[in-house]
């Protein structure tokens, strides 16, 4: 079997993340989120530092030996979580607007 490329992994970490932030594995906590994990049930925090450039942390070991290389599905469970936070946000605003 051919081993997969690092965009073909980082890829499959953005799926995954994605699925993670949709079915709520995502929450809020102090200045940053906890991330329920796929298959171990266990909890990971990700710091982000929003600016020019997201820089961001997690406690996974993924992030540990590879977040210089790529995120981790984590990091794009909590990007996906603010973009859709952010999209229902401006709708309101826009349905406030509008009334």
């Amino acid at each position: 079997m051919a081993r997969k490329s690092l965009y073909q992994q980082a890829a499959e970490r953005k799926v995954r993340g994605r699925s993670l932030a949709q079915h709520g594995n995502v929450l809020e906590c102090g200045y940053g989120w906890s991330v329920l994990s796929e298959k171990e049930g266990r909890v990971y925090y990700c710091e982000f530092i929003f600016g020019q450039t997201a820089l961001y942390s997690c406690t996974c070991k993924d992030y540990a030996r590879n977040g210089h290389l790529y995120t981790c599905k984590h990091g794009w469970a909590v990007e996906t979580f603010c973009k859709a936070q952010a999209a229902r946000t401006r709708a309101w605003h826009t349905e406030s607007e509008v009334a």
